[in-house]
């Protein structure tokens, strides 16, 4: 499973255009105006989850199915770990401290820092069947017009599913924190704080990108935006095929997670 330490500034654009737009209009019905509210969050709190899966704010990707974290040795005070199928890394155990800077371009810089643990689990025949990871990374940095801050934990069990590690489990939490300041004045920074936990998650990874196609994750959703604060909870259910039912505050959407296509009910 490898390791994404570079920011995706598309994405955080992508969050702020979502939250920006639902802010609620004071002259429209109550319940049509918290619908769209709604909607429009519980996308884009789907969109969050998968992109942090897949490693798109730092950390490990389930893109990378079952292997070790490929960290360079230059990067991080840790050994670098051979591939899973030796029978020599069963039970092995790797704690690093992480400090990358990257660059997007001449225009976006950034620093990730963090820590690592990763342990391989072994079954009777000392052959291995998965592993389970803990990291803690924070990116700071900057772009034009804002500079940035996320913070992803991960801390998962994934298991093989078949011979093949074509199918994975993965049980565990995850917490994604965005965080914008603008440089432009009397501009209202920007804050998105989730937190899921993940029960049962079933991912195919023939397909591309990965997809989860069945398991639950719970959520609290906490931020604010120039629409004001915010405060979400609720479900998420995988259907497979990339698509999501969502349960949020009472309301029930269904999501592609390819198209960002949300739809009531």
């Amino acid at each position: 499973m490898k390791f994404r330490l570079k920011l995706m500034p598309a994405l955080l654009t992508g969050i702020i255009l979502f939250y920006s737009a639902c802010k609620k209009n004071a002259n429209a019905p109550a319940p049509t105006a918290q619908t769209s509210v709604e909607q429009a969050a519980s996308g884009q709190i789907a969109a969050n989850l998968a992109q942090s899966l897949a490693g798109a704010y730092g950390g490990a990707s389930i893109n990378d199915g079952i292997s070790a974290p490929a960290i360079a040795t230059s990067s991080t005070s840790g050994r670098a770990i051979n591939s899973l199928n030796s029978n020599s890394v069963c039970g092995f155990f790797i704690d690093s401290t992480i400090n990358v800077k990257n660059n997007s371009g001449d225009t976006i810089k950034s620093t990730t820092t963090g820590d690592l643990e990763f342990r391989f689990k072994c079954g009777s025949n000392g052959k291995s069947t998965g592993f389970t990871i803990f990291d803690s990374l924070r990116t700071a940095g900057k772009a034009p017009g804002y500079t940035f801050t996320d913070i992803i934990v991960q801390d998962y069990s994934v298991a093989g599913l078949n011979a093949a590690n074509t199918l994975i489990s993965l049980d565990g939490s995850l917490k994604s924190w965005v965080d914008i300041t603008y440089d432009k004045k009397n501009t209202t920074p920007f804050s998105l704080h989730n937190k899921f936990v993940l029960s049962g998650l079933k991912i195919d990874l023939s397909k591309t990108p990965a997809d989860i196609y069945d398991g639950t994750a719970t959520f609290v959703s906490d931020g604010s935006s120039s629409a004001g604060i915010f405060h979400f909870t609720g479900t998420i259910v995988f259907l497979g095929n990339y698509k999501v039912k969502i349960t949020i505050n009472g309301f029930v959407f269904h999501a592609n997670l390819l198209t960002g296509v949300v739809t009531p009910g």
